[in-house]
């Protein structure tokens, strides 16, 4: 063998082994666990610590959710805790780490990428009355906006980004969980209150009536009441005005797993507005859309005294007559006493589905489907009693909220909403009037007294009567 060839055949086994080497340590690398992933996994909690500490929280685009933070800070909290611990498995910190890494990507990614600046919502309400919005909450359901830009005083961004997941995902399911209830969590990343109410369309499907709203109360770890909700066609219509974790529920959540918001004296139940269209109800039944909760308007104005069924500035607690002491809306009411006077009356805001480009956003929950609060009932009445006796009951009878004061300038009642329906929330003209047998009254509600077989409408203008027949304008 030629010493040329004996050299070739060594550089030749030489390179080999160094590819054998090469190969084995690979080999090894990828089939031998470290004694612990401590280390990276410090390193990646310090790293994505940092992240979070430097996110700037707003409503603009480019900026963070406190939500979306909260929920990144929660998966930093975990992998922390598990440092923590004396004894961890190994496969822990892998997973701990795994999962880190992947979150602390997506959080450089999370900012608000749909909102509205408040210079943009500033030239919207100089353009349009009503601002409309569709976002995507999951790959196949979408929620609509819609916000009453005149009421919109100080322009501020909106973020319209709404999750099917929140950092107190948790904590709902938990308190949901414990009276064997299920909800639909709606996480809202806007960062406090909104500058004006806003009413949130979303699909929502139930075999019940209607639904319940509550806002999760995170100072309290609570589930605060907040209204009810009408479905109309499968679709929910959320009056919200703050962002955080809205839940709809089929049933009403009792005290013990929720706290009762100032509103809540004597809620109706929702209706599923679906299965009341037309005109159809039985006499007497009660519509959706009736609520105790007192709102809270500023506007004033003066009325013509052919009803004094106006509202200046409602506050709650005079004269609120809103529910059956049960606190819930009957569906019957309690067959009358027998006397020898009966009247009829029905109470209407029909005229509002022609004008609801002018409605206050935030009061579309409470407009029933075919316009009818309470259809054409027959009550008993006692001599003397005046068309403001005969409402202030069957309201009660029927856990239809009403709102009224003493007025001087009526000599008697004022009546200020109806089914938290008040003046002003459908235009400038519009209120409550009364009418008996088709004629308006010039004087207060409480100075007519009510004659057997008497029909008396309550019923909402939104033209100051024209719509709705005052003799007045003929």
């Amino acid at each position: 063998m030629t010493m040329s060839r004996r050299k070739k055949i060594i550089r030749t086994s030489v390179f080999a082994g160094v590819l054998l080497l090469i190969a084995v340590g690979i080999l090894l690398r990828f089939s031998i666990e470290p004694a612990n992933y401590r280390d990276p996994l410090q390193k990646a909690v310090t790293t994505a610590a940092n992240l979070a500490d430097s996110a700037v929280l707003g409503n603009e685009n480019g900026q963070y959710s406190k939500l979306t933070v909260a929920a990144f800070q929660k998966r930093i909290d975990a992998a922390d805790q598990l440092l923590q611990a004396e004894q961890s498995a190994v496969s822990q910190q892998k997973q701990q780490l795994s999962e880190l890494k992947q979150a602390t990507e997506e959080f450089k990614n999370a900012t608000n990428q749909n909102s509205l600046s408040a210079e943009e919502l500033q030239q919207l309400k100089e353009q349009e009355t009503t601002l409309t919005r569709e976002v995507a909450v999951t790959s196949e359901k979408k929620a609509v906006w819609e916000i009453n830009l005149e009421a919109v005083e100080q322009p501020e961004a909106i973020n319209f980004d709404i999750r099917p997941d929140s950092a107190n995902q948790e904590e709902i399911d938990n308190l949901l969980k414990d009276k064997g209830e299920e909800g639909t969590l709606l996480s809202f990343r806007h960062n406090g209150e909104l500058p004006a109410y806003a009413v949130v369309h979303y699909t929502y499907t139930t075999e019940e009536p209607g639904a319940y709203l509550y806002h999760y109360n995170e100072d309290d770890e609570a589930l605060d009441y907040v209204s009810t909700v009408t479905v109309v066609d499968n679709q929910a219509s959320l009056a919200v005005n703050e962002g955080g974790d809205w839940i709809l529920v089929d049933h009403k959540l009792d005290q013990e797993n929720s706290s009762t918001g100032e509103g809540d004296t004597g809620e109706t139940e929702p209706s599923n507005s679906s299965e009341e269209s037309g005109s159809s109800e039985a006499p007497g039944q009660a519509s959706s859309g009736t609520s105790s909760n007192p709102s809270s308007q500023s506007s004033s104005s003066s009325s013509k005294s052919s009803g004094g069924l106006r509202n200046d500035s409602p506050s709650s607690g005079s004269g609120q007559v809103g529910a059956a002491p049960s606190g819930e809306q009957n569906s019957t009411a309690p067959p009358p006493e027998q006397s020898g006077n009966t009247c009829t009356i029905e109470i209407r805001c029909d005229t509002i589905l022609n004008n609801m480009n002018k409605l206050k956003p935030e009061k579309a929950p409470y407009v029933p489907a075919n316009g009818v609060i309470l259809s054409r009932v027959q009550v008993n009445f006692v001599e003397g009693d005046s068309v403001f006796d005969v409402l202030q009951a069957v309201t009660y009878d029927y856990g239809i909220h009403m709102d009224s004061i003493n007025s001087p300038t009526y000599s008697g009642a004022y009546i200020r909403g109806i089914g938290n329906l008040y003046e002003f929330d459908c235009g400038s003209g519009s209120g409550w009037m009364y009418k008996v047998n088709g004629w308006f009254p010039n004087y207060g509600i409480s100075n007519y007294k009510v004659k057997s077989g008497d029909v008396i409408g309550i019923v909402y203008t939104c033209d100051i009567g024209k719509d709705v027949g005052d003799q007045y304008y003929d």
